[in-house]
């Protein structure tokens, strides 16, 4: 879990740098982030699997809430 916690704290790192507003995780896709309304994939970034996804959920929501 500490591996997503720290990819999620470099992607919310990365939104806060380019002012991004959003920013979207989907599975078979790299973060997206949105800038100024456009949608802007972090194509340097690998594309997301289902257990990447919920890796980052889980460390996002934290283990009392993910478990709901």
């Amino acid at each position: 879990m500490n591996n997503y916690k720290k990819q999620l704290e470099e992607f919310l790192s990365l939104t806060v740098k380019e002012q991004a507003s959003d920013l979207h995780i989907s599975v078979g896709h790299p973060p997206v982030l949105r800038i100024a309304g456009r949608l802007v994939p972090l194509l340097k970034k690998k594309k997301l699997s289902s257990k990447d996804t919920r890796g980052l959920a889980e460390v996002l929501l934290g283990e009392d809430l993910f478990q709901k």
